[in-house]
């Protein structure tokens, strides 16, 4: 199993340019492929975060990803 760190790691690497307009480039294409199979996909949708746990962001990031719609 990976440690906690590397998954942060490896955000912060592929979170920034170049490699983020590639990572939403695939997730797009995954999703459209997804939505052709099933057709009502996020019609009725939940989600539980019991299990995330999340870290502030400093400023600058959280303000970048807003910027971004993430």
């Amino acid at each position: 199993m990976p440690e906690k760190w590397n998954l942060s790691r490896f955000l912060e690497r592929l979170g920034q340019e170049p490699h983020l307009t590639h990572l939403h480039a695939i997730f797009d294409a995954m999703i459209q492929r997804l939505g052709s199979v099933v057709p009502d996909l996020g019609r009725e949708t939940a989600g539980d975060a019991t299990s995330l746990n999340a870290r502030r962001k400093k400023k600058s990031r959280a303000t970048s990803e807003e910027q971004q719609g993430q």
